[in-house]
């Protein structure tokens, strides 16, 4: 695929083939049916517990609908503070532009091998295929995303992009793909997964990441994960890039309460994510941990 290929194939008579397929595919009827409905089962849970989400939602449609008028001023305010903390900011105008950025810091730093985490704005934007065409090799770390990776696949859902895939599917694909036995034990699967990625992360150079939310007020952004996987490609790597839409824009440091008490229990049910890490500027000296240097892709693609 080229970078300015379009990235869904929305030829009809294609999608027509692979709808009849899927639907007549038995097993993974059954996995789309057991995950979604778990999904849903998880976020109506939360909610019963929530007696205040409707004023909460209220609160986070209030902040973003402020931030989205001024948006230009916020903007402005973040880029000003993000750069006095040492944060190096890029602004692309559409996905080929934040592609060669992309390309380009990570070409500087003469990595070939490049870890990263979920990120919806790297999937839109189809930054691996990019690099891959630059003579790099991204490798994903979210264990769906990574499933996806070895198949060759697009994600099939935001939240769980191996949804269609089953543990005896799982299973194989790591026998075919990594060479080890077939099992379809789900811990042995998830250890297979962990060995392999540790050692990805012991020997890159360079992270790359997604962002949650700016804020304005500090020039500082969050990164909201449940893997940890994240936090070893944003820390471990002597250089961290993170790409986000300016739509992720928010105030005041103040205002990422409300959004944290919206946004898990809406996405997977859990009153607050696993992980969350707040990202004000790389190291400030050589005996610190975190990356010797930060680079935040601003994507408009408006």
């Amino acid at each position: 695929m080229k970078p300015t290929d379009p990235i869904v194939d929305l030829d009809a008579r294609s999608f027509g083939q692979h709808s009849r397929e899927a639907l007549a595919n038995d097993s993974l009827r059954g996995a789309l049916d057991l995950v979604t409905t778990e999904f849903a089962d998880r976020r109506a849970r939360a909610l019963s517990l929530t007696p205040d989400w409707e004023t909460w939602r209220e609160q986070a449609r209030a902040v973003k609908a402020h931030t989205l008028a001024s948006l230009d001023t916020y903007l402005a305010q973040f880029i000003e503070r993000a750069e006095a903390n040492g944060i190096q900011v890029h602004v692309a105008r559409d996905r080929k532009e934040a592609c060669t950025l992309v390309a380009e810091i990570i070409q500087q730093t003469q990595a070939s091998t490049v870890v990263k985490s979920k990120s919806m704005v790297t999937e839109e934007i189809g930054l691996n295929e990019h690099l891959v065409a630059q003579g790099l090799e991204p490798v994903e770390t979210d264990l769906g995303e990574w499933i996806i990776q070895l198949a060759g696949e697009k994600p099939s859902h935001i939240l769980a992009p191996a949804i269609h895939h089953t543990r005896e599917d799982v299973g194989h694909l790591f026998h075919t793909e990594l060479g080890i036995p077939e099992t379809h034990d789900v811990d042995e699967l998830t250890a297979v997964a962990r060995r392999f990625l540790r050692a990805r992360f012991a020997e890159a150079e360079v992270g790359v990441s997604g962002v949650n939310f700016l804020v304005a007020e500090t020039g500082s952004f969050l990164v909201l994960e449940n893997e940890g996987n994240a936090r070893l490609c944003t820390s471990l790597p002597k250089v961290h890039v993170a790409i986000t839409g300016i739509e992720k824009v928010i105030p005041r440091l103040a205002d990422l309460d409300v959004f944290l008490r919206v946004l898990p229990r809406s996405g997977t049910g859990q009153a607050m994510t696993t992980y969350q890490t707040l990202f004000t500027g790389p190291k400030p000296d050589p005996n610190a941990e975190g990356p010797e240097a930060i680079h935040l892709v601003l994507l408009d693609n408006g």
